[in-house]
C-alpha cells in the first residue's frame, strides 16, 4: 500500500494530533495546522499527498487553503473530514489514494 504525506487543517490540535497518530500506526507521516496561513507555510516547505480539512474550519478558509495548497502542490487529494465520521482517517486517506486526484 503507497503511504501518504498528510496535511490537516483543524481548528482542534487535539483532533489533528489524534488522526495523524492513527495514521502513523498504518505508516502514514503528516504534519497539522490549525491556520490556513499555517498550511501553506507546511505546503510551502514539504510534499504532501492528501489534506484533510476538520470540520470545524469554515468554508471560506476550506475555499482559501484549498486555492493556495493547489498552487504549491496542484496534485494533491482535499477531503473534508469529521472526527467522528463511520470511515477511520487510515481507510479514508488509502480510499483517497486508491482513486488517485479529483478535480
Amino acid at each position: 500500500t503507497t503511504k501518504a504525506n498528510v496535511l490537516i487543517i483543524g481548528k482542534h490540535p487535539t483532533h489533528a494530533g489524534d488522526v495523524l497518530g492513527i495514521l502513523a500506526s498504518a505508516g502514514h507521516t503528516g504534519k497539522s495546522s490549525n491556520t490556513v496561513q499555517g498550511a501553506i507555510d507546511l505546503a510551502e516547505s514539504e510534499r504532501f499527498d492528501v489534506m484533510l480539512i476538520g470540520g470545524g474550519v469554515p468554508q471560506a478558509e476550506e475555499q482559501e487553503a484549498v486555492a493556495a495548497v493547489r498552487k504549491l502542490i496542484p496534485d494533491i487529494i482535499v477531503k473534508r473530514f469529521y472526527i467522528n465520521d463511520e470511515i477511520g482517517p487510515i481507510e479514508i486517506v488509502e480510499g483517497l489514494l486508491a482513486e488517485g486526484p479529483v478535480r
